[in-house]
């Protein structure tokens, strides 16, 4: 059967050449990042704001409470003079008030074994409850330069749940789950429950939620927290609630949650019709702490991710890390039986690495979550290194993109690259586009690179149900440095859909059957008659600036062991009083890009 086809006949594209395309790549819409953008949060008391200090090292059981205006230092973050501190944070969240702008500040480099439940909150976004951290008398420089360390064991970190979480800051707190690490002296391991299943006991590292109807919970930010180890993350709306929830999370770090219980899931970050924001976050190992069949606790499964939310909106992931998670970095599905459940997501400039997948937008049962889900989403400008790689399953996966579910959207400008990955992953994608259930969808701008031995870089497999209109694959770089199979698998097409294919580059060493369409093999020339008379061949790989950069090589370049273990070990490390700049992904982003774009 024969696609129709709508003709994009432009003199540009039918005169078209690598350097026009690597000039149309660096045009105003592949942004470029710094950051130095970047601001920590230092929020200003009011006058009549309380300040209590908390301090397991300098801490008595009953500490005095600062009023902002009577202080003698004006920096509350760095107090001056004697400062009479509580011990725990029960005494001195007991002094604060609900619905005034109070500060709950914890010492840096001391270690406290408390869980934290908020109840309170500030009167508004620009008054807000702020729960952070103080220098003062460092004893040891070293460990005062860190966040304060919550060891909360099997128990929650922070959270707040039904009561309406609002107006505050969360600002510089580690919290670690220590008797669920394995590489530490605390760590329990197995345990019986009470109803006889074994695990390794552990909760939420944050969980904040809303179940109050008509209400919405706004203006909390979490900035330059930790969490490690817990039985996972939230944040969610209660399921008929008519109220909403906003989150802002901005340079967190999130690693290794995992769950040991049969049939229950751990995410690194679990949403549930939430407005959640990402900004400059680093989520690593997420979702699983032994390899599928392994035998040890907390073993991988293809239920659990770095991110997994249902149907949020209006969210950003932007200038994040997510490396390693169980299956996928990104999964995104739709709130249940609801079209346009999920709209306005975007996932900026992001890194990505290992996995199975990057990102997947759709999946499970359209029946139930709702064919077209998601509207406006966007996906543009990230880097995605190596799919595949450090794949706890054990599976032959390695994509780049999952896309199911379109009711408008992007993909622009990004990078995708296999690089000495696995040679077993036979089940490799840059694009998956599981399109009988999308419209409106551009694939624009992008460049995609494999010297695996996958069998393609894109891949389309329809549904036989509703129609796909207005799919748009347009100027992107296909290049494919292996014969073994097709670069461009198009599945179960239809007459009736509407595809354009326009100013795409398709390199391949094959000399025949470089498509597979419908099962069958197709000829380029055939494709240049039938489907994209603007498309630009080539049997040899496409000549990019530089080829050779990856975050290995990033790595060697900022002075620092070239190697995916090292990167890992770095941002492992990062926390908001020693954050090193050089590791952020809109830098990594930046340098990959000048490898495959020229300048």
């Amino acid at each position: 059967m024969k696609l129709r086809i709508i003709f994009i006949l432009l003199i540009y594209l039918i005169m078209c050449s690598a350097c026009i395309y690597l000039v149309d790549l660096n045009d105003e819409s592949t942004a470029s990042y710094s950051d130095d953008d970047f601001e920590w949060t230092v929020p200003t008391p009011s006058s009549n704001s309380r300040i209590v200090y908390v301090s397991t090292t300098y801490g008595s059981d009953e500490g005095d409470v600062y009023v902002y205006e009577d202080m003698e230092s004006t920096d509350v973050f760095y107090p001056e003079g004697t400062i009479n501190a509580f011990n725990t944070f029960e005494s001195a969240y007991a002094c604060l008030r609900d619905g005034y702008a109070d500060y709950l500040l914890f010492r840096r480099g001391d270690t406290f074994t408390e869980s934290i439940e908020l109840d309170k909150w500030g009167p508004s976004g620009s008054e807000r409850f702020v729960v952070g951290a103080f220098y003062y008398n460092p004893d040891n420089e070293a460990e005062a330069n860190n966040s304060p360390l919550f060891e909360t064991g099997a128990e929650k970190g922070i959270y707040s749940y039904s009561k309406g979480i609002r107006n505050i800051y969360i600002l510089g707190l580690n919290f670690y789950a220590n008797t669920r690490d394995p590489d530490n002296a605390d760590y329990t391991g197995l345990e019986v429950y009470d109803d006889g299943d074994t695990g390794v006991f552990g909760s939420s590292g944050f969980g904040f939620s809303n179940s109050i109807d008509d209400y919405d919970c706004e203006n909390i930010t979490v900035e330059g927290c930790k969490f490690s180890y817990y039985g996972g993350n939230s944040v969610s709306l209660a399921y008929d609630c008519t109220g909403t929830i906003t989150v802002d999370f901005r340079r967190c770090v999130i690693l290794n949650s995992y769950t040991t219980t049969e049939g229950s899931h751990a995410q690194g970050f679990w949403g549930f019709q939430a407005q959640i924001n990402m900004d400059e976050c680093i989520m690593d190992h997420n979702g699983w702490q032994g390899e599928a069949d392994s035998g040890d606790p907390g073993e991988a499964t293809i239920f659990n991710h770095n991110t997994y939310f249902a149907g949020c909106y209006d969210s950003t992931f932007e200038n994040c890390i997510f490396t390693r998670g169980s299956s996928m970095n990104n999964k995104w599905t739709g709130y249940p039986g609801t079209e346009d459940s999920s709209p306005n997501i975007v996932m900026n400039n992001n890194f990505y690495m290992g996995g199975e997948i990057a990102i997947q937008v759709g999946g499970n049962y359209s029946d139930y979550y709702g064919e077209y889900r998601f509207k406006d989403l966007e996906i543009t400008n990230c880097v995605v290194q190596d799919a595949g790689w450090e794949n706890p399953l054990g599976r032959t996966l390695g994509w780049g993109f999952y896309l199911e579910g379109m009711n408008s959207g992007s993909v622009r400008n990004n990078v995708i690259f296999f690089r000495n990955v696995d040679q077993t992953l036979t089940n490799s994608y840059g694009v998956y586009l599981k399109d009988g259930y999308s419209k409106e969808l551009i694939i624009d701008s992008n460049i995609f690179s494999s010297n695996t031995d996958g069998p393609a870089l894109f891949y389309a497999d329809e549904n036989d149900g509703e129609e796909t209109d207005e799919i748009a694959i347009t100027k992107n770089i296909w290049n494919a440095t292996n014969t073994i199979d097709q670069i461009n698998y198009l599945g179960r097409f239809y007459s009736d859909r509407e595809y354009s294919f326009a100013g795409n580059w398709w390199f391949t060493p094959r000399t025949e059957n470089e498509f597979l369409i419908d099962n069958s093999p197709y000829q380029k020339a055939d494709w240049l008659l039938n489907y994209e008379p603007t498309a630009t061949f080539g049997e040899e790989s496409y000549l990019f600036p530089d080829e050779s950069r990856t975050v290995e090589t990033y790595m060697g370049e900022i002075g620092e062991t070239e190697s995916k273990e090292a990167f890992l070990e770095v941002i492992r490390s990062q926390d908001r009083y020693n954050w090193n700049t050089d590791i952020s992904a809109n830098k990594i982003n930046n340098w990959i890009r000048e490898g495959y774009v020229d300048s």
